[in-house]
């Protein structure tokens, strides 16, 4: 009996888990890929694994995730035993651009320039999120962040995963999301069924 297998850390178990990036990675990912408008990516590689918890968790303790689309590349990093979090933010998303940087998370935003000292504010950005899916459901009007938005960012966590498991960089069709000519990684893309239990594509 293990029990670190329930209540928050059952994540941590691959059969019915996805670690920190299953966690809170389509949360982020969704905001950098609005940012820099992109879709799927055509390779992602994955580093690190279980290097200071120790514990009988199988998701990593500590990873970074590249998702390279083209000219541009997002990086997912996470440290869950980590006790200084980046920018005094614990989760949030940065663009790094030529002239700056751009720092966001649910809580507000900030700007660092190449000279001028950094601007910011403030903003609650969870509540009008909530507000809005609730209303959505009450009019079937299209949220602010559609299904189909949604499903690209929860497979990029996926894809993340699949590539750390397998321990190699992958492909991926940038048109669909699938992964190209790996076997290894499409498996782990698929969930077996125990019979008779089966899964029905709409």
């Amino acid at each position: 009996f293990l029990t670190n297998r329930f209540h928050f850390h059952w994540r941590w178990f691959w059969d019915h888990g996805s670690g920190e990036l299953g966690a809170w990675g389509s949360q982020l990912l969704d905001v950098a890929r609005w940012g820099l408008n992109i879709e799927w990516p055509q390779r992602v590689c994955a580093v690190s694994g279980q290097r200071v918890i120790g514990d009988e968790a199988e998701t990593p303790d500590s990873l970074h995730v590249q998702f390279e689309g083209g000219d541009k590349t997002i990086v997912w990093e996470h440290r869950t035993w980590s006790n200084h979090a980046p920018e005094g933010r614990t989760a949030g998303v940065a663009f790094f651009g030529e002239r700056g940087t751009l720092v966001v998370d649910r809580g507000g935003w900030k700007v660092y320039g190449q000279k001028d000292a950094a601007a910011e504010g403030a903003s609650e950005l969870l509540e009008p999120h909530l507000r809005n899916f609730i209303d959505c459901i009450r009019t079937r009007a299209v949220p602010v962040c559609p299904l189909e938005t949604g499903h690209v960012s929860s497979a990029l966590c996926h894809l993340g995963n699949i590539a750390y498991r397998i321990g190699r960089s992958m492909n991926v069709d940038p048109r669909s999301g699938a992964i190209s000519h790996d076997a290894d990684a499409e498996r782990l893309a698929r969930v077996e069924y125990r019979s008779p239990w089966t899964a029905a594509l709409a």
